[in-house]
């Protein structure tokens, strides 16, 4: 038969929760069977067959409850019941069993150390194999992992689910978006737009966005079956240009400067971009200092921005932009400049949030179109302000912009708009920071990991000696025994919560596949951590100012010290 086929009629269609129901009828002597099987639509010789079944692996369950209240050994809450169709009798794993191994699977990916299929394989085998079980295929054995098409056949049972191919993101940014990081940045915005009492219109948040003047093809239609599909693109490798965008918390987008890779401006650059846009040009395309300050005037001729009327602005932490001379220039126009945590900027910057995926991703159908409508020409930097200010116009909308600043919490102010799951990608290093009280010695450290392996290898052996009678004992299965398959026996589970790693049904103990794959963590820190260069600061601050002119004024004197020990050696060498 095929593994895939769907029946086309509902002839032979049972309702599983009408089996729980009748069975738990039947076996607190509330109906008889033939009773309960015409109450819930059943055939009796099904039911009696259900009610068979239950008795072999529950014979000593005299009630079953509908509530969680169930304590008693001899008292199975409904929940917790097994109940065995014909459909699983040579199934594996119960029904708990897969839900905990749906659980792992899908932490591991949300901490972002997702598993494989065959990773996925090798821990359904091992799970099995610390569970006990005595249904294990050969080819499992074998293999020493699970087969591919229980595989295939777990992932249609769990349509949660699926298989993905994940985006490479660096350790920086998985580890940096943490509790701490972003409450500290809240509490930086909070006290400075408490402190000035900025309204929404005078929230800005600038970002630099590089556009190539080869981006990727947007999809197009193609034959099927065909493995490769070309497209047309200006160049192997295009020019980069920098697009920095600027909006506010109402929605409004004020007019955007464009970066271009040359060492001197004309204005023709210009042509068919925003109105009111800034043209600059550095010999890279990337921002530099002296062009920020030149960005900070744009903004404040824009803005009319003062002292009086003052004005905040959200940036990234680059060092760009917290130059002395930009930070003189803010402070006397009343520019104050907060900075976002490093490698936070997907999540709390509103350009990154809300606007930037689509405005790119307009990009590449606008330049399709250009190349499409000119055959044979390429794309230059001279015509990508045209092509991206219909981007523009499409995508720094009022929705968008003010969707970034509601889902990064900047406006309205919600610092608890993340939750847990959230900060599960820190989940590996977040670990409390040592402390010089807390710091032991080598010799003290080697002594205690002595004492703790001694005495868990004593409770290991105690643990043994005492489960060792339950451990042995199979659990009840209508498929074969397996002739190959190795006696395992059943360490004691370590302490976890109730709710997803303990499951009690007629005193057997669940594991869980925690126990048998632990979560990736990152080992404890060893060294106290002084206080960290990258962090939210508000660079126009007195404290910020001073702190930057200190570090400035240290780079000054190592370079005159470099100079000086260079000069003797020049002089030798002309003289030679």
């Amino acid at each position: 038969m095929v593994r895939t086929y769907k029946k086309k009629t509902q002839r032979a269609f049972i309702n599983e929760n009408n089996i729980k129901q009748a069975i738990r009828d039947v076996i607190n002597k509330t109906k008889s069977i033939r009773a309960a099987a015409a109450d819930y639509n059943i055939h009796p010789a099904t039911l009696q067959h259900r009610l068979k079944t239950f008795r072999k692996l529950h014979p000593d369950v005299n009630e079953i409850v509908s509530d969680d209240s169930a304590q008693e050994n001899e008292v199975v809450s409904i929940q917790n019941a097994e109940y065995h169709s014909k459909y699983t009798s040579n199934q594996v794993f119960t029904v708990q069993e897969e839900e905990s191994l749906e659980k792992y699977f899908i932490k591991s990916s949300q901490i972002q150390y997702g598993l494989t299929y065959h990773q996925a394989q090798t821990l359904a085998y091992e799970f099995a194999i610390h569970c006990n079980k005595n249904n294990i295929p050969k080819s499992w054995i074998e293999n020493k992992l699970a087969g591919l098409f229980w595989m295939q056949s777990f992932m249609k049972r769990h349509p949660k689910l699926s298989l993905r191919r994940p985006e490479n993101t660096s350790l920086a940014r998985s580890t940096a978006f943490n509790r701490h990081t972003v409450n500290e940045f809240f509490t930086n915005y909070i006290s400075i737009t408490t402190k000035y009492k900025f309204t929404p219109d005078r929230i800005y948040n600038i970002d630099e966005s590089g556009i190539s003047t080869v981006l990727p093809c947007p999809r197009v239609i193609a034959e099927t079956g065909k493995k490769q599909v070309g497209q047309a693109v200006s160049g192997e490798r295009g020019q980069l240009l920098t697009f920095v965008g600027i909006i506010n918390a109402t929605g409004n987008a004020l007019p955007p400067a464009i970066i271009f890779p040359r060492v001197r401006y004309k204005d023709y650059f210009l042509n068919g971009a925003p109105t009111g846009s800034l043209g600059l040009a550095s010999k890279s395309g990337w921002m530099t200092s002296p062009l920020f300050v030149d960005l900070l005037k744009h903004f404040q001729k824009i803005t009319n921005a003062s002292k009086e009327n003052p004005t905040l602005i959200l940036i990234d932490n680059h060092e760009t932009h917290c130059s002395i001379n930009a930070i003189n220039y803010a402070r006397n126009h009343g520019i104050h400049l907060l900075s976002f945590p490093p490698h936070t900027s997907h999540k709390l910057q509103p350009l990154d949030v809300g606007v930037h995926s689509s405005f790119k991703a307009n990009c590449k159908t606008a330049f399709n179109n250009w190349m499409a409508t000119n055959p044979g020409k390429q794309i230059t930097i001279y015509d990508v302000p045209a092509l991206s200010n219909i981007a523009f116009k499409n995508y720094f909308t009022i929705k968008n912009i003010t969707s970034g600043f509601k889902k990064s919490g900047l406006w309205p102010i919600n610092q608890l708009v993340f939750n847990d799951e959230d900060f599960l990608s820190c989940y590996v290093t977040d670990r409390p920071a040592a402390t010089s009280n807390d710091q032991q010695t080598e010799n003290e450290a080697n002594n205690n990991i002595n004492i703790v392996n001694n005495s868990s290898e004593e409770k290991k052996n105690d643990d043994d000696n005492a489960n060792k009678e339950n451990i042995n004992q199979p659990i009840p299965s209508t498929s074969k025994v397996s002739s190959n398959i190795p006696n395992q026996s059943m360490t004691s589970p370590s302490i976890v919560s109730p709710s997803d790693t303990k499951l009690l049904l007629s005193n057997k103990v669940i594991l869980i596949p925690e126990q048998i794959k632990p979560y990736p963590k990152a080992q404890p820190r060893v060294k106290k951590i002084n206080s960290r260069q990258g962090k939210s600061r508000i660079y126009t601050s007195t404290p910020e100012k001073q702190r930057i002119e200190e570090i400035l004024k240290a780079k000054e004197e190592k370079l005159a010290k470099l100079k000086k020990k260079v000069e003797p050696v020049k002089k030798e060498v002309e003289i030679s």
